[in-house]
């Protein structure tokens, strides 16, 4: 995650940018990465 400069999602001290702020957009781009990635890393027998 740190090679990817991604913890901050993680620890929760990257909050999401309101829909106006002009970040908000890669905001979003990256927390679908995040979440792409914690859907293929779970085993589907959990």
């Amino acid at each position: 995650l740190s090679a990817n400069n991604k913890v901050k999602f993680f620890d929760g001290s990257m909050q999401e940018h309101p829909s106006s702020h002009p970040l908000h957009a890669t905001w979003r781009r990256c927390n679908n990465v995040m979440v792409s990635w914690l859907v293929h890393l779970v085993s589907p027998s959990i």
